[in-house]
């Protein structure tokens, strides 16, 4: 009997050990496991890492870009609508001229670094974010990439063609042209050299490249900033998935066949032809009472007049004169205006495709200053307005005496 006691003990024993052993031996793959978890997660950090560093890069260089466009489709279009009409070219315009068409020869391209992208699809480490929401992110970022690669290399060609007929027509004293230091100090050469600045500027290729410059576009450039933002904002975090911020975030991603209006309606001076269409309304069936200007929109509301209106509205075609977008994610409507001597009243119309043709549109008034100014407009101020439908999206409404106004920004602003 103690003999079985013993035996039954012993057995115990040994399966206690063997318990043990391969707890052990669990236990010890589970941290090879941890360990290895955890060196995967820290590799992975270090290729985000790398990809953050890379777009921030790149939002530098679209910014940039952004910027400089900006500045060329302004000026450009204020060569285009005003200087090749005068009859005497003063230095302002020679310089502008001069500096767009020279800009324009040798234009920015993005050239986004995608090494740690690159390098993350060759570890194999991309499928650790299988799943996840940022992977989708990084693909839209990157495919965004590939197609502004494509339109900035069909761009490039056009311009290439372009400087190419320039360098072909057999200008004389080229120098004169783009280093006007010879003519600020000197009335007399400026007033001699007219007849040169007008060929250069007025020549076919140089209003080709002007055409060019006017037609290039920022939309892309600022999606991929969007974009970019984020998934830098997602990787300082380490977060995989999106949270709130992260809707609201990408909300201000612009899809041009999307029913959400475009939020910017003059930049520098400039309105966006590619979204709307500006136009003109008054008493007297006056046509032409507004003009670009340098990085500034001048509308000028003549004399004699019982009201006036200047309008622009979302792009249209013929089959669709009333074309309406959806504003209501916008919260504020942001103008950046001056008068020519100060104390001019402008009233702020929007309209939606159903208000009717009269004055019943709420109007908010403003006195300007003839200092630049920002003005904010709650967007809930204009009550009879349908932010979900709008087809006027800013307009200018004059009555009695004439005024000048200067207008260099108009934005929505979220």
């Amino acid at each position: 009997m103690p003999e079985k006691k013993t035996l039954v003990k012993r057995f115990r024993e040994i399966a206690m050990e063997v318990t043990m052993i391969v707890v052990g031996i669990l236990l010890a793959m589970a941290i090879d496991d941890w360990n290895d978890n955890r060196h995967d997660d820290d590799d992975l950090k270090s290729y985000l890492s790398s990809i953050a560093e890379n777009i921030k890069s790149d939002i530098r260089k679209a910014e940039f870009i952004n910027k400089t466009r900006s500045k060329e489709i302004s000026q450009g279009n204020y060569i285009i609508d005003r200087v090749t009409r005068k009859t005497y070219l003063d230095i302002t315009d020679v310089n502008i001229a001069s500096e767009v068409l020279a800009s324009l020869m040798q234009p920015d391209y993005l050239n986004a670094d995608q090494s740690g992208y690159e390098s993350l699809k060759s570890s194999g480490f991309l499928a650790k974010l299988q799943g996840k929401q940022l992977q989708g992110l990084l693909y839209r970022y990157y495919n965004l990439i590939k197609e502004i690669s494509v339109h900035e290399n069909n761009q490039n060609l056009r311009f290439q063609r372009a400087e190419d007929e320039f360098s072909k027509a057999g200008f004389q004293s080229l120098p004169l042209f783009f280093n006007t230091d010879y003519v600020t100090t000197n009335k007399q050469l400026l007033k001699d050299l007219q007849p040169f600045y007008e060929e250069v500027i007025n020549h076919p290729v140089s209003q080709q490249l002007y055409q060019l410059g006017i037609n290039q576009e920022t939309v892309r450039n600022e999606n991929l900033i969007v974009l970019g933002s984020e998934i830098l904002r997602m990787i300082n975090l380490h977060q995989l998935d999106f949270d709130k911020e992260s809707q609201h975030n990408l909300e201000a991603y612009f899809d041009i066949i999307d029913p959400v209006g475009y939020p910017k309606i003059i930049e520098l001076g400039m309105y966006n032809n590619k979204f709307f269409i500006g136009g003109t309304a008054d008493s007297n069936n006056h046509l032409l009472w507004e003009y670009m200007g340098v990085n500034e929109y001048l509308i000028n509301y003549p004399a004699n007049m019982k009201w006036g209106f200047h309008y622009f509205v979302n792009r249209h075609n013929h089959s669709q004169l009333k074309v309406g977008k959806d504003y209501s994610k916008y919260k504020t409507l942001e103008l950046e205006l001056k008068g020519v001597n100060g104390g001019e009243l402008v009233e702020i119309v929007i309209k939606d495709v159903a208000d009717p043709e009269d004055d019943s549109a709420t109007k908010i008034p403003l006195t300007l200053t003839s200092e630049w100014k920002t003005y904010q407009i709650p967007l809930s101020d204009f009550k009879t307005a349908d932010l979900k439908n709008l087809h006027i999206v800013a307009g200018f409404k004059f009555e009695g005496e004439a005024r000048s106004i200067r207008v260099r920004k108009i934005e929505y602003i979220r």
